[in-house]
């Protein structure tokens, strides 16, 4: 006679089983049989089915910033500042979210016996979000991994809402993040990509005086222009290593001179002729209000590769920077660009720090 009962107990421990380990990992694999009775919802991703809890004791705990925590934010991200600077500071980002050019809701952090981390998301392309976890929060030897993923799982609530397609979360790499990385790799991200990123002062970078190429800045942003930018943003992607072959250009492009914090006029995008043929193109934007810099894109038509241009195209970049008022140049490209990490070297920038790119799509 079948053991029925026995049977019956089996399958309650392992629901039991599951239910905590969708407690523990916020995320996992189960079965709708098991997990449904219990209040738990499917939320669809890439690969399978994921459950989510919809139990208030279980569910992420979405602790998003807020106005009376602003002051708190900044004095944990500047703790070098004096209380005027971090008044000056929480005053122009109050004024960035009445404007709208920022949307508090996309700011999340770990408060416990003070805040412990931060994190932000933001718009990429319209329908791809990244996830940056503040600077000090990375240098934070000790920081518990559950912390972190409080902050990703925060983030990942956030960019369904948006009714977003992808998130992209970049980590340094240090050995206090290898438990979070295999906790990215349970919940659905994929590692993309590894980054090598550089730094140097924007005085402190060559002219590009003796540069075979002729710049033109975009004369506006009306749609033929922006058009016309993007056609050669995608020559010049083609077969380049930082080139993503999903990325719609115009998309991309209009992303890049949307950012709410970055100038984002015509002089940041230039196109360059040799001989009245378009040759490459550099965009370069600065945060007016900390000097931050980058040439968020650059690169050469392929017919005119191995030629030289890139030293040129990399200098013209230093140039836009200045010219828009920038102090502190931040680049980088993926590990396997030998040639652009030989181009920040010859230049005298210097590597500052690695870090890993995953991506989780929704």
């Amino acid at each position: 006679m079948e053991n029925t009962e026995g049977k019956s107990k089996c399958r309650t421990a392992v629901q039991k089983a599951k239910i905590c380990a969708t407690y523990l990992f916020g995320w996992r694999r189960v079965t709708k049989r098991c997990l449904a009775p219990f209040g738990l919802a499917p939320c669809r991703i890439r690969r399978g089915t994921i459950y989510r809890s919809c139990f208030p004791s279980v569910k992420t705990r979405d602790l998003r910033l807020t106005d009376d925590l602003i002051e708190d934010y900044f004095q944990f991200s500047y703790p070098d500042d004096n209380s005027k600077q971090l008044a000056e500071r929480a005053k122009t980002f109050r004024e960035s979210i009445t404007s709208g050019k920022r949307n508090i809701g996309d700011y999340f952090l770990v408060k416990k016996d003070g805040i412990r981390a931060l994190g932000s998301l933001f718009q990429q392309q319209p329908a791809a979000y990244g996830f940056s976890l503040s600077k000090k929060t990375q240098e934070i030897v000790d920081l518990p991994v559950k912390d972190l993923q409080e902050l990703i799982q925060d983030a990942t609530n956030r960019t369904r809402e948006l009714k977003a397609r992808t998130l992209t979360l970049r980590l340094v790499e240090r050995p206090q993040f290898q438990p979070l990385l295999r906790l990215l790799t349970e919940v659905g991200f994929q590692k993309t990509q590894s980054r090598i990123e550089y730094q140097s002062e924007v005085k402190k970078l060559p002219s590009e005086h003796g540069t075979p190429l002729k710049w033109k800045p975009l004369p506006d942003l009306g749609p033929d222009n922006l058009d016309n930018a993007a056609r050669v943003l995608q020559m010049c992607g083609q077969g380049d290593p930082d080139w993503n072959p999903e990325d719609n250009p115009r998309e991309l492009l209009s992303s890049y001179l949307e950012d709410t914090v970055l100038s984002g006029g015509p002089e940041c995008v230039h196109i360059g002729f040799h001989e009245d043929q378009e040759a490459a193109i550099a965009i370069a934007q600065v945060n007016p209000s900390t000097k931050w810099s980058r040439i968020t894109y650059m690169g050469v038509v392929p017919e005119f590769r191995k030629k030289g241009y890139g030293r040129w195209v990399h200098r013209h970049g230093f140039s836009m920077m200045k010219e828009q008022g920038g102090k502190l140049y931040v680049g980088g490209t993926v590990s396997d660009n030998k040639v652009m990490q030989k181009l920040f070297l010859s230049h005298g920038c210097t590597e500052y720090l690695r870090m890993q790119e995953w991506l989780l799509r929704l």
